[in-house]
């Protein structure tokens, strides 16, 4: 038994099989369609070489199995969002497990520089949570806080309006 012909016959089987779901032929021909898409090919005609090679599927089957497999391909939390962002000049770092024993003065995000993209990634307080146990909720509280930066109000205007809008108590 010729274990190369074996092989190239498992192949070929595999490829070829009727039984095969068309996910899984769009899912060998992932590659091949994002360069086509990333080379501005509309999808119409992309669905319609498909055709032609005998894989017959609508577009909305099309663009919904694109969607799932694009997102089995990228595991959860490294979205081309977040690890743009996170590849950035000038973003903060992320918060890690080897920042965790240092000091909570360390965890500070850096400072905005000027030519920083007005948005990042701001992470919840359950991922702060999860990536920090030993830290406590008013830490937490305090770095989660930390991620938005300078607060636009201050506390002397916080003590002006209460002056100027005083609580009224109820008679």
């Amino acid at each position: 038994m010729d274990h190369e012909q074996l092989a190239s016959a498992l192949r070929r089987l595999a490829s070829t099989s009727p039984k095969r779901s068309k996910a899984s032929h769009l899912k060998t021909l992932l590659p091949d369609i994002e360069a086509a898409l990333a080379a501005r090919v509309p999808a119409a005609d992309i669905l319609n070489t498909l055709r032609e090679q005998g894989l017959d599927i609508s577009l909305r089957t099309f663009h919904g199995t694109l969607y799932r497999l694009r997102k089995i391909a990228s595991p959860p939390g490294s979205g081309s969002k977040s690890g743009a962002a996170a590849a950035r000049p000038g973003a903060p770092p992320p918060v890690t497990a080897s920042l965790a024993t240092a000091p909570l003065e360390a965890h500070k995000p850096a400072p905005p520089t000027t030519n920083a993209p007005a948005q990042t990634r701001i992470k919840t307080f359950e991922q702060l949570q999860s990536e920090n146990p030993h830290l406590s909720s008013m830490q937490l509280n305090r770095l989660y806080a930390e991620q938005y930066g300078e607060p636009r109000v201050s506390n002397a205007d916080i003590d002006a309006l209460k002056k100027k809008y005083p609580q009224h108590t109820k008679p």
